[in-house]
């Protein structure tokens, strides 16, 4: 080991400069300082680095003990501003999980890359998925056979089951199972409660997993079944004489739309709407006096239900009275208002537009509504998504 220089003298530039003294000697620090040792050359200091901060040294550190976050650093698949964001969310939850979790979960990094080097290190074997494998007859059997609860915790965590296959060496069948965190402690205490051993737990990206398990599973719309479930007790308007010019009373109307079936078919169209990628909800009266519903996807407007069983006003009262900053008693003018909701645990806004219309039947004092769907996740953050260049 090189022993420290003999300081026999102190140049420097100016005078901002202190000597401290020590076992080894005087160590000479300052903005111009130089030390010069014994043999003639001189060691400037001016521009060594800052000794880090003890948070910044307490984050290096946790960084090199998680060896997925190391390679990834390493090979330049995040940034070290990503690695400090993740572990301040790290240490605010108390060091909860790992840090290479919380740093798939940072909104700039790929998640995908983060879990495929995660699994690569803790030796995950991949999953072959594609070409018809796994067969959707053997995934929905095999899910379907479980109790509800744990249907759902399945779906939720990204469990696929792909195949059983026969393990020579114990000469046993195991079945494989393929998820985006094979590791997890949540997916193995799943494994181990349905009771799956043995097992072969192994990788899959969540962009193979999701859109099979989407496909055979497509989540529930519980405002949905309640409509179809419930038995219409009123019938406002389907089946009342054409010869009658009066308009159904407002006492009518308020006897209807505080029931659940309106409601519910109401926030179905909510839900449904963010599900299927649908940018506008138009509901309108027909001359027959029944309620369409049209989502508009990809620029073309599709019929999405017809409702029969009550007068029209009733369901467009249900639909303004939801919407904030639209008065319901409101029938001469436009209005504009909102709504928000939660779906999947996304934040939805919605936009909602009323105009009075015309119709072929003159007893209908029609209005039109269009709710435009707000969906923060489909808003363009990166230009070059659609090829235009930095």
């Amino acid at each position: 080991m090189a022993t420290p220089p003999n300081l026999s003298a102190l140049d420097h530039s100016d005078d901002d400069f202190a000597v401290l003294e020590g076992a080894g000697g005087s160590v000479v620090e300052g903005a111009g300082a130089r030390l010069v040792g014994g043999d003639g050359g001189a060691v400037d200091v001016r521009h060594a680095p800052p000794a880090p901060s003890p948070e910044d040294a307490e984050r290096l550190a946790a960084a090199r003990h998680d060896r997925v976050v190391a390679h990834l650093l390493h090979k330049g698949l995040v940034e070290d501003k990503h690695v400090r964001e993740a572990f301040n969310q790290w240490r605010r939850k108390g060091e909860q999980d790992t840090l290479w979790r919380w740093l798939a979960r940072h909104p700039e990094v790929d998640t995908d890359a983060v879990f495929a080097e995660a699994a690569a290190i803790y030796a995950f074997r991949h999953a072959e998925l594609g070409d018809g494998r796994p067969d959707p007859a053997f995934v929905k059997r095999f899910v379907e056979a479980l109790p509800g609860a744990q249907q759902d915790q399945m779906l939720a965590f990204g469990l696929l089951p792909v195949e059983y296959e026969v393990d020579l060496e114990r000469r046993q069948r195991r079945i494989v199972l393929a998820a985006q965190d094979p590791g997890s402690p949540d997916v193995l205490g799943l494994v181990h409660a349905i009771g799956l051993e043995p097992f072969d737990l192994r990788y899959a990206s969540d962009a193979r997993i999701r859109p099979l398990l989407t496909e055979l599973f497509p989540k529930r719309n519980e405002y949905l079944e309640r409509v179809q479930d419930e038995q219409w007790a009123y019938d406002l308007g389907a089946t009342f004489d054409t010869g009658q010019k009066a308009l159904v009373d407002e006492d009518a109307i308020e006897a209807e739309i505080n029931r659940s079936g309106l409601i519910n078919l109401f926030e179905a169209c909510l839900v449904e709407g963010v599900r299927m990628g649908v940018s506008d909800i138009h509901i309108w009266p027909n001359a027959d006096r029944h309620t369409e519903f049209h989502f508009r996807i990809d620029g073309e407007l599709q019929h999405w239900h017809t409702e029969d069983k009550v007068h029209p006003e009733a369901l467009l009262a249900v639909v303004k009275d939801k919407a904030g900053n639209v008065d319901r008693f409101e029938r001469e003018m436009a209005q504009d208002g909102f709504i928000q909701r939660t779906v999947d645990g996304a934040l939805i806004r919605y936009r909602v537009s009323v105009l009075p219309i015309a119709t072929a039947n003159r007893e209908i004092r029609a209005e039109s509504i269009v709710i435009r769907i707000l969906d923060d996740r489909k808003v363009l953050t990166d230009m070059g998504k659609i090829g235009l260049l930095p």
